[in-house]
């Protein structure tokens, strides 16, 4: 039982930072201009996806990390994430 909980938190945390690093790409590519159909296809991503994180971006303080806009995620999110 202990090391099935061990494995899910392991899968969780890295889906995060996958999430993470992902939200860290797409915030570069929106300040250099770029769009969400223009990001997802340079990041080989789903469109749907890097969507929802401009408009979190966008919704968020310019000066906020990665985890606010993760959380804004989380919190109206029906992707899965």
């Amino acid at each position: 039982m202990g090391r099935k909980i061990l494995e899910y938190e392991a899968k969780t945390i890295r889906e995060q930072g996958e999430l993470y690093q992902l939200i860290r790409m797409v915030r570069r590519k929106m300040d250099k201009g770029k769009s969400p159909e223009q990001i997802a296809e340079e990041l080989d991503e789903d469109l749907t996806l890097v969507t929802r994180i401009c408009e979190a971006a966008n919704m968020c303080c310019p000066g906020d990390g990665c985890e606010r806009i993760y959380t804004f995620l989380r919190g109206i999110n029906s992707y899965g994430l």
